[in-house]
Protein backbone atom coordinates (compact mmCIF):
# COMPACT_ATOMS: atom_id res chain seq x y z
CA UNK A 1 0.00 0.00 0.00
CA UNK A 2 1.33 3.52 -1.02
CA UNK A 3 0.24 6.87 0.28
CA UNK A 4 1.84 9.91 -1.14
CA UNK A 5 0.87 13.51 -0.01
CA UNK A 6 2.06 17.01 0.00
CA UNK A 7 1.31 19.53 2.30
CA UNK A 8 1.87 23.37 2.45
CA UNK A 9 0.92 25.02 5.57
CA UNK A 10 1.98 28.85 7.11
CA UNK A 11 4.01 29.80 3.97
CA UNK A 12 6.28 26.91 4.85
CA UNK A 13 7.54 25.31 1.25
CA UNK A 14 5.36 22.50 0.01
CA UNK A 15 6.96 18.59 1.25
CA UNK A 16 6.22 15.38 0.12
CA UNK A 17 5.94 12.67 2.14
CA UNK A 18 5.55 9.17 0.57
CA UNK A 19 5.13 6.14 3.07
CA UNK A 20 5.64 2.62 1.45
CA UNK A 21 4.62 -0.43 4.05
CA UNK A 22 3.31 -3.91 3.93
CA UNK A 23 -0.28 -4.89 5.31
CA UNK A 24 1.46 -6.79 8.08
CA UNK A 25 3.87 -3.83 9.08
CA UNK A 26 0.32 -1.98 9.26
CA UNK A 27 -1.37 -4.36 11.35
CA UNK A 28 1.02 -4.03 13.87
CA UNK A 29 2.00 -0.68 14.56
CA UNK A 30 -0.06 1.37 17.92
CA UNK A 31 -3.02 3.26 16.35
CA UNK A 32 -2.74 7.02 16.51
CA UNK A 33 -5.53 8.91 18.27
CA UNK A 34 -6.89 12.16 18.02
CA UNK A 35 -9.02 14.13 20.12
CA UNK A 36 -11.40 16.71 18.37
CA UNK A 37 -13.52 18.34 20.90
CA UNK A 38 -15.42 21.46 21.56
CA UNK A 39 -18.83 22.87 20.96
CA UNK A 40 -21.35 22.89 17.88
CA UNK A 41 -18.84 23.81 15.18
CA UNK A 42 -16.70 20.66 16.20
CA UNK A 43 -19.92 19.35 15.97
CA UNK A 44 -19.88 19.87 12.36
CA UNK A 45 -23.12 21.42 10.43
CA UNK A 46 -21.59 21.44 7.22
CA UNK A 47 -24.52 20.33 4.89
CA UNK A 48 -23.57 17.43 2.17
CA UNK A 49 -26.77 17.69 0.30
CA UNK A 50 -29.43 20.88 -0.01
CA UNK A 51 -32.15 20.07 2.62
CA UNK A 52 -35.68 21.56 2.45
CA UNK A 53 -35.24 25.69 2.44
CA UNK A 54 -31.82 25.43 1.77
CA UNK A 55 -29.65 26.66 -1.17
CA UNK A 56 -27.57 24.22 -2.82
CA UNK A 57 -24.36 26.85 -2.74
CA UNK A 58 -22.23 25.58 -0.11
CA UNK A 59 -23.00 21.80 0.26
CA UNK A 60 -20.21 19.31 -0.17
CA UNK A 61 -22.07 18.17 -3.82
CA UNK A 62 -21.79 21.81 -4.90
CA UNK A 63 -18.44 22.54 -3.77
CA UNK A 64 -17.31 19.41 -5.27
CA UNK A 65 -19.59 20.12 -8.46
CA UNK A 66 -18.28 23.65 -8.83
CA UNK A 67 -14.32 22.97 -7.51
CA UNK A 68 -11.60 24.93 -9.66
CA UNK A 69 -8.99 24.52 -6.74
CA UNK A 70 -8.31 20.83 -6.73
CA UNK A 71 -8.48 20.82 -2.52
CA UNK A 72 -11.69 18.24 -3.22
CA UNK A 73 -10.25 15.90 -5.77
CA UNK A 74 -10.00 12.73 -3.03
CA UNK A 75 -12.91 12.37 -1.54
CA UNK A 76 -15.48 11.42 -4.41
CA UNK A 77 -14.34 8.18 -6.63
CA UNK A 78 -14.59 7.64 -10.14
CA UNK A 79 -18.27 7.15 -10.52
CA UNK A 80 -18.62 10.21 -8.06
CA UNK A 81 -19.44 8.38 -4.89
CA UNK A 82 -17.98 9.44 -1.46
CA UNK A 83 -14.97 7.65 -0.37
CA UNK A 84 -14.25 5.18 2.65
CA UNK A 85 -10.89 4.91 3.74
CA UNK A 86 -10.68 2.16 6.17
CA UNK A 87 -7.39 3.12 7.46
CA UNK A 88 -9.40 5.86 9.53
CA UNK A 89 -11.87 5.14 11.99
CA UNK A 90 -14.27 7.76 13.43
CA UNK A 91 -16.36 7.37 16.71
CA UNK A 92 -18.43 9.97 18.01
CA UNK A 93 -21.07 9.79 20.44
CA UNK A 94 -24.33 12.10 19.47
CA UNK A 95 -26.03 14.52 22.05
CA UNK A 96 -28.77 12.15 22.02
CA UNK A 97 -26.27 9.73 23.26
CA UNK A 98 -26.25 7.64 20.02
CA UNK A 99 -22.75 5.99 19.15
CA UNK A 100 -21.61 6.50 15.27
CA UNK A 101 -18.58 4.74 14.52
CA UNK A 102 -16.68 3.47 11.75
CA UNK A 103 -14.82 4.56 8.40
CA UNK A 104 -13.94 7.80 7.74
CA UNK A 105 -16.36 9.17 5.32
CA UNK A 106 -19.28 11.81 5.25
CA UNK A 107 -22.21 11.98 7.82
CA UNK A 108 -19.95 12.10 11.03
CA UNK A 109 -21.22 15.65 11.64
CA UNK A 110 -24.09 16.85 14.00
CA UNK A 111 -26.36 14.12 12.18
CA UNK A 112 -25.56 11.76 9.00
CA UNK A 113 -26.35 14.31 6.52
CA UNK A 114 -23.50 16.83 8.00
CA UNK A 115 -19.87 17.04 8.00
CA UNK A 116 -17.67 19.13 10.50
CA UNK A 117 -13.62 19.75 10.75
CA UNK A 118 -12.99 15.84 10.93
CA UNK A 119 -13.62 14.70 7.92
CA UNK A 120 -10.82 16.77 5.83
CA UNK A 121 -8.51 16.52 9.04
CA UNK A 122 -9.15 12.76 8.61
CA UNK A 123 -8.02 13.03 5.05
CA UNK A 124 -5.01 14.76 5.79
CA UNK A 125 -3.26 12.58 8.72
CA UNK A 126 -4.60 9.77 7.01
CA UNK A 127 -2.06 10.63 4.28
CA UNK A 128 0.99 11.15 6.85
CA UNK A 129 0.74 8.28 8.72
CA UNK A 130 1.27 4.11 7.85
CA UNK A 131 -1.17 3.61 11.49
CA UNK A 132 -4.53 3.06 11.50
CA UNK A 133 -5.95 6.45 12.52
CA UNK A 134 -8.49 7.01 15.06
CA UNK A 135 -10.37 10.30 15.17
CA UNK A 136 -12.24 10.14 19.25
CA UNK A 137 -15.18 13.05 18.84
CA UNK A 138 -16.63 14.54 22.21
CA UNK A 139 -18.58 18.09 21.40
CA UNK A 140 -21.66 19.11 22.56
CA UNK A 141 -23.51 22.40 21.39
CA UNK A 142 -23.90 25.04 22.98
CA UNK A 143 -21.33 25.29 26.18
CA UNK A 144 -18.80 27.52 27.20
CA UNK A 145 -15.21 27.05 28.14
CA UNK A 146 -16.16 29.55 31.02
CA UNK A 147 -18.64 27.03 32.78
CA UNK A 148 -18.95 23.85 31.00
CA UNK A 149 -15.43 22.57 29.54
CA UNK A 150 -14.20 24.88 32.77
CA UNK A 151 -10.63 23.29 33.21
CA UNK A 152 -9.98 21.89 37.08
CA UNK A 153 -6.34 24.94 36.60
CA UNK A 154 -8.89 27.85 36.58
CA UNK A 155 -10.26 27.43 39.83
CA UNK A 156 -14.02 27.12 40.80
CA UNK A 157 -16.93 24.21 39.39
CA UNK A 158 -14.61 21.88 37.26
CA UNK A 159 -17.20 22.46 34.27
CA UNK A 160 -19.60 18.89 33.69
CA UNK A 161 -18.73 19.04 29.82
CA UNK A 162 -14.63 18.85 30.86
CA UNK A 163 -15.09 15.90 33.04
CA UNK A 164 -17.46 14.62 30.53
CA UNK A 165 -14.95 14.81 27.24
CA UNK A 166 -12.00 13.15 29.54
CA UNK A 167 -14.73 10.00 30.58
CA UNK A 168 -15.45 9.64 27.04
CA UNK A 169 -11.95 9.73 25.92
CA UNK A 170 -11.11 7.29 28.16
CA UNK A 171 -14.31 4.85 27.81
CA UNK A 172 -13.40 5.06 23.85
CA UNK A 173 -9.81 3.89 24.45
CA UNK A 174 -10.88 1.23 26.77
CA UNK A 175 -13.23 -0.54 24.11
CA UNK A 176 -11.40 -0.11 20.74
CA UNK A 177 -11.13 -4.07 20.79
CA UNK A 178 -15.12 -4.11 21.37
CA UNK A 179 -15.53 -1.36 19.24
CA UNK A 180 -13.32 -2.22 16.63
CA UNK A 181 -12.96 -5.65 15.61
CA UNK A 182 -9.82 -5.29 13.95
CA UNK A 183 -8.02 -3.45 16.30
CA UNK A 184 -6.43 -6.85 17.70
CA UNK A 185 -4.38 -5.85 20.42
CA UNK A 186 -1.85 -3.28 18.07
CA UNK A 187 -2.01 -0.69 21.14
CA UNK A 188 -2.70 3.28 20.65
CA UNK A 189 -1.17 6.53 20.97
CA UNK A 190 -3.25 9.95 21.67
CA UNK A 191 -1.13 12.06 18.89
CA UNK A 192 -2.96 15.05 19.33
CA UNK A 193 -6.01 17.27 20.07
CA UNK A 194 -7.69 19.86 18.04
CA UNK A 195 -10.26 22.31 19.83
CA UNK A 196 -13.13 24.37 17.95
CA UNK A 197 -15.34 26.26 19.97
CA UNK A 198 -16.19 30.23 21.39
CA UNK A 199 -19.04 30.67 20.52
CA UNK A 200 -20.92 30.45 24.05
CA UNK A 201 -18.18 32.82 25.94
CA UNK A 202 -19.21 35.64 23.40
CA UNK A 203 -22.34 36.46 24.95
CA UNK A 204 -20.76 36.96 28.91
CA UNK A 205 -18.15 39.44 29.47
CA UNK A 206 -16.74 37.47 32.14
CA UNK A 207 -16.42 34.84 30.33
CA UNK A 208 -14.36 36.42 27.09
CA UNK A 209 -12.31 38.38 29.38
CA UNK A 210 -11.51 34.75 30.98
CA UNK A 211 -11.16 32.74 27.78
CA UNK A 212 -7.56 33.22 27.56
CA UNK A 213 -6.04 31.91 31.00
CA UNK A 214 -9.06 29.23 30.65
CA UNK A 215 -7.97 28.42 27.38
CA UNK A 216 -4.03 27.99 28.91
CA UNK A 217 -5.17 26.04 31.65
CA UNK A 218 -7.15 23.73 29.39
CA UNK A 219 -4.63 22.90 27.36
CA UNK A 220 -2.18 21.94 30.39
CA UNK A 221 -5.37 20.45 31.85
CA UNK A 222 -5.96 18.41 28.83
CA UNK A 223 -2.23 17.00 28.86
CA UNK A 224 -2.25 16.18 32.59
CA UNK A 225 -5.33 14.16 32.41
CA UNK A 226 -4.57 11.89 29.30
CA UNK A 227 -0.85 11.76 30.53
CA UNK A 228 0.47 13.89 27.51
CA UNK A 229 2.84 16.51 28.76
CA UNK A 230 3.13 18.16 25.29
CA UNK A 231 0.53 16.70 23.37
CA UNK A 232 0.41 18.43 19.81
CA UNK A 233 -3.28 20.51 20.24
CA UNK A 234 -4.28 22.75 17.41
CA UNK A 235 -6.98 25.68 17.97
CA UNK A 236 -9.70 26.43 15.25
CA UNK A 237 -10.43 29.82 16.11
CA UNK A 238 -13.96 31.49 16.05
CA UNK A 239 -14.13 32.87 12.76
CA UNK A 240 -17.83 33.59 12.41
CA UNK A 241 -18.09 37.31 10.34
CA UNK A 242 -15.08 36.61 8.28
CA UNK A 243 -11.99 39.08 7.71
CA UNK A 244 -14.88 41.81 7.59
CA UNK A 245 -16.35 43.81 11.00
CA UNK A 246 -19.64 42.70 11.99
CA UNK A 247 -22.25 44.43 12.20
CA UNK A 248 -23.80 41.62 15.15
CA UNK A 249 -22.94 42.55 18.87
CA UNK A 250 -22.49 39.08 19.24
CA UNK A 251 -20.05 38.12 16.53
CA UNK A 252 -18.61 41.38 17.12
CA UNK A 253 -17.34 40.04 20.42
CA UNK A 254 -16.21 36.75 18.85
CA UNK A 255 -14.16 38.60 16.51
CA UNK A 256 -12.47 40.70 18.78
CA UNK A 257 -12.68 39.49 22.10
CA UNK A 258 -13.07 35.23 21.66
CA UNK A 259 -10.32 35.17 18.38
CA UNK A 260 -8.00 37.38 20.17
CA UNK A 261 -8.01 35.49 23.33
CA UNK A 262 -7.43 32.01 21.01
CA UNK A 263 -4.71 33.60 19.60
CA UNK A 264 -2.67 34.44 22.62
CA UNK A 265 -3.34 31.77 24.48
CA UNK A 266 -1.92 29.99 21.32
CA UNK A 267 0.82 32.00 21.03
CA UNK A 268 2.07 31.70 25.10
CA UNK A 269 5.52 31.09 24.85
CA UNK A 270 5.64 27.56 27.32
CA UNK A 271 3.09 26.10 23.76
CA UNK A 272 5.97 26.85 21.67
CA UNK A 273 6.12 24.20 19.23
CA UNK A 274 3.22 22.81 20.62
CA UNK A 275 0.52 24.77 19.92
CA UNK A 276 -0.89 26.01 16.92
CA UNK A 277 -4.18 28.27 16.01
CA UNK A 278 -6.09 28.14 12.12
CA UNK A 279 -7.60 31.41 11.34
CA UNK A 280 -10.96 29.78 9.92
CA UNK A 281 -12.01 33.60 9.01
CA UNK A 282 -10.62 33.72 5.75
CA UNK A 283 -13.25 30.11 5.49
CA UNK A 284 -16.41 32.27 6.15
CA UNK A 285 -19.19 32.99 3.78
CA UNK A 286 -21.78 35.00 3.38
CA UNK A 287 -25.38 33.29 3.55
CA UNK A 288 -25.43 34.35 0.21
CA UNK A 289 -22.86 31.44 -1.05
CA UNK A 290 -24.53 28.75 1.71
CA UNK A 291 -27.27 26.37 2.54
CA UNK A 292 -28.38 28.85 5.16
CA UNK A 293 -28.88 31.58 6.94
CA UNK A 294 -26.89 30.81 10.44
CA UNK A 295 -24.19 32.83 11.24
CA UNK A 296 -23.24 30.55 14.58
CA UNK A 297 -22.97 27.64 12.15
CA UNK A 298 -20.95 29.34 9.51
CA UNK A 299 -24.23 29.14 7.59
CA UNK A 300 -24.11 25.94 7.42
CA UNK A 301 -21.24 25.93 4.51
CA UNK A 302 -20.26 23.00 4.05
CA UNK A 303 -16.71 23.99 2.20
CA UNK A 304 -16.16 25.72 5.58
CA UNK A 305 -15.94 23.02 7.53
CA UNK A 306 -13.98 20.99 5.09
CA UNK A 307 -11.26 23.87 4.84
CA UNK A 308 -11.14 24.37 8.79
CA UNK A 309 -10.52 20.37 8.66
CA UNK A 310 -8.18 20.91 6.03
CA UNK A 311 -6.06 24.05 7.63
CA UNK A 312 -6.18 21.77 10.87
CA UNK A 313 -4.20 18.69 9.38
CA UNK A 314 -1.85 20.32 8.08
CA UNK A 315 -1.39 22.51 11.42
CA UNK A 316 -1.26 19.08 13.39
CA UNK A 317 0.98 17.78 10.78
CA UNK A 318 3.58 20.67 11.01
CA UNK A 319 3.60 19.92 14.73
CA UNK A 320 4.13 16.58 14.42
CA UNK A 321 7.16 17.04 12.38
CA UNK A 322 8.63 19.16 14.83
CA UNK A 323 8.03 17.22 17.65
CA UNK A 324 9.74 14.56 15.62
CA UNK A 325 13.25 16.50 15.09
CA UNK A 326 12.93 17.50 18.80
Amino acid sequence: MNRKSAYHYCHIAEVTCAIFFSTGLFAQQPVKVFILAGQSNMEGHGEIYAGANQRPVGTLAYEVKHDSTGIYKNIVDSKGNWKVHKDVWVRYKREENKLKKGELTVGYGSSDTEIGPEFQFGNIVRDYFSNQVLLIKTAWGGKSLGVDFRPPGSGGTTGFFYKKMIEEIQTALNNLPAEFSSYKGRGYEIAGFVWNQGWNDAGDSALYKQYKINMVHFIKDVRHDLHVPYLPFVIINSGQGGLQPAKDKWMRNVQTHIAEAQREAAGSPEFSGNVLLVNSQPFWKDSSESPATEIHHYNRNAGTYFRMGNAAGLAMIQLLKSKLNE
